[in-house]
């Protein structure tokens, strides 16, 4: 159940992005493209050396006992080796993406970081063990989401659609409900902040 709200979520973002009038490429997704980058060299690392998941991934246990840095390390593996990380890598490229039109560089970073932040530190009690940077492309798309125009019936109904779905992840105690509200949120106060340059 957890996939598929995750799926529709996602699904309906990319819809609303397509809809919305000024969502169009502008230039190279530097920025998407250098994290999926990153993040394709650690999953190559993680299936030739299969002890890095159980070295950085999340790990309450490990982390209460001083290891505080698994907290970010834990975005860089894939805990659903090869399929998993083949999506989240796919899903950044296609979310990143659309993000690094409607955001700067360094609010898509602080989008990208605060939203997988705050999803990690409470899946120290609701996901003890665990990677992915999933959680992360969840705040991105979160905010693009709240970030588009809601001139169309059809963009108001998806980001509905979108965050119901979130909502119902937040009740199943998924992490990435929490990310896709943290990302929710930061759009909110990012739309107030006048649009970038072309």
């Amino acid at each position: 159940m957890a996939a598929i709200l995750l799926d529709i979520f996602l699904i309906c973002t990319v819809a609303a992005a397509g809809l919305a009038p000024h969502v169009l490429p502008r230039r190279l997704p530097v920025t998407t493209l250098a994290v999926c980058a990153l993040l394709s060299a650690f999953l190559i690392a993680q299936l030739l050396e299969p002890v890095l998941l159980a070295a950085l991934q999340r790990d309450s246990g490990k982390i209460f006992a001083g290891e505080w840095w698994r907290l970010v390390t834990a975005l860089f593996v894939q805990d659903g080796w090869v399929a998993g990380g083949l999506f989240n890598i796919l899903s950044l490229l296609v979310i990143g993406s659309l993000a690094e039109i409607v955001f700067a560089w360094p609010s898509w970073l602080a989008i990208y970081g605060v939203g997988a932040a705050i999803a990690e530190a409470v899946a120290l009690i609701w996901q003890p063990v665990g990677g992915g940077n999933s959680v992360a492309v969840c705040s991105l798309a979160g905010a693009l989401l709240m970030a588009l125009p809601t001139g169309q019936k059809k963009v108001f109904f998806l980001r509905i659609a979108a965050i119901a779905a979130a909502f119902l992840l937040l009740l199943q105690r998924d992490i990435h409900g929490v990310a896709m509200v943290a990302g929710v949120m930061m759009g909110i106060v990012l739309s107030r902040v006048p649009a970038r340059a072309g």
